[in-house]
């Protein structure tokens, strides 16, 4: 994993997950985070890996198998607006990569509404001292106004959660940006 972003998303990720929680990843894509939250909740923990796409969890699926973690993460094919329908809570984590699947279609993309709306139904399906954490990805179509969505979504948090949010500064272009939040007690 070369990005910065990620890195420090799995190094918070690693610091408030343990062995036996219940964590989704909403956005699978090809497996990366399913995979470390695999890592850190086995061997008596479940990680809900979410996706719209068949290939992404079929990506998902092999690498989780090639780590031997099989057990752990239970793929479901459904937009991450729909996680409560199949996944239950409390939860100590929920992770969204935005955008695209990398190496997939480029046009099929999370939306911004949509986004929001997922974010507001893992807020309350977290438990206390729950973390909550997005990466999102301008210059994209609609990764802007995704973005501009996320913040304003995580701006309007009230004081009984802690949120940050950190990107790549010294770089040009449009870096990932990393929010991350955690759900006071």
């Amino acid at each position: 994993m070369t990005n910065p972003v990620l890195r420090v998303n799995h190094l918070l990720l690693s610091e408030v997950v343990r062995p036996g929680d219940a964590v989704v990843d909403a956005t699978a894509g090809n497996g990366n985070d399913t995979l470390l939250l695999a890592r850190l909740v086995a061997p008596t923990g479940i990680v809900y890996a979410l996706d719209i796409q068949p290939e992404a969890l079929t990506a998902t699926r092999e690498l989780i198998h090639q780590h031997h973690l099989d057990g752990i993460v239970k793929l479901q094919l459904t937009d991450h607006l729909h996680m409560a329908d199949v996944v239950e809570s409390p939860l100590r984590a929920v992770v969204f990569n935005l955008g695209y699947l990398p190496g997939g279609d480029k046009r099929i993309i999370t939306q911004a509404e949509k986004t929001v709306q997922a974010l507001s139904v893992a807020a309350d399906m977290l438990a206390p001292g729950g973390v909550l954490s997005v990466v999102t990805y301008s210059g994209h179509a609609g990764g802007d106004e995704e973005e501009a969505a996320v913040a304003q979504w995580f701006r309007s948090l009230d004081k009984t959660w802690l949120a940050v949010s950190t990107g790549m500064e010294n770089r040009g272009g449009n870096p990932p940006r990393l929010w991350f939040a955690n759900k006071g007690c």
